[in-house]
């Protein structure tokens, strides 16, 4: 009968041994790929400082944009914008708030209206805390803050995007649709998601584009 209990003893040991070999494995193997994805999210972040011009204000803007009439382009600072973006300022004033994120080949087109025979150019307003992504463009007459602008999404001429609202990627906004706050807008043309966003949005949003800019550093 000992034996037998030693026996049983035995197998416990080495079967809870087996379950801790295997835990360890599983942790170990969780923070490898987690440094992984934060070497790669690293990697991904960082940029050539010679690519890049950084203003007093704290922007981030690449050589590789476009910046048609400077002149006319105002930031208020800490804002990035990627290479391939596209800013109209020659066509009329594009006023762009604090930590605003400008993703590779957006298009800023200030909106127009024709008037009399001939076309009358307005101001394009960015509020604060935006993030605009990949492939956007952008003719709307003013956007809020707190706002994110999906990939590939087009918002049209006169267009107002009010605070703390989201359009998703590829959504195809009409021209003079007017975006209540903390609404989700999606789809071609482009409706209203009955899912509202939640309160706490504009930390979100906050968080993210705070995240992105101490991220997008240089590395050289």
């Amino acid at each position: 009968q000992h034996q037998e209990v030693s026996s049983v003893s035995k197998r416990f040991f080495l079967f809870f041994i087996s379950c801790f070999r295997k835990e360890r494995i599983i942790i170990f193997y969780w923070f490898k790929i987690k440094r992984k994805k934060k070497f790669e999210k690293e990697k991904n972040m960082s940029y050539n400082k010679n690519e890049f011009i950084q203003t007093k204000t704290g922007n981030k803007i690449s050589r590789k944009s476009i910046l048609g009439g400077s002149k006319h382009i105002s930031m208020n600072g800490k804002g990035i914008i990627m290479p391939g973006a596209i800013l109209r300022g020659d066509l009329a004033k594009l006023s762009i708030g604090v930590n605003v994120v400008i993703k590779d080949n957006v298009v800023l087109h200030p909106p127009y209206k024709l008037f009399k025979g001939s076309i009358a150019f307005f101001t394009l307003n960015i509020g604060n805390y935006v993030i605009i992504e990949e492939d956007a463009i952008v003719s709307a007459a003013s956007i809020g803050s707190y706002v994110e602008i999906g990939k590939g999404a087009i918002i049209g001429k006169r267009c107002i995007l009010k605070d703390c609202c989201k359009i998703a990627d590829y959504a195809v906004v009409p021209d003079d649709t007017v975006v209540p706050p903390f609404c989700i807008v999606e789809g071609y043309p482009a409706t209203i998601n009955q899912e509202s966003l939640p309160e706490c949005y504009q930390e979100i949003v906050t968080e993210k584009v705070e995240e992105f800019y101490s991220d997008f550093s240089d590395n050289v």
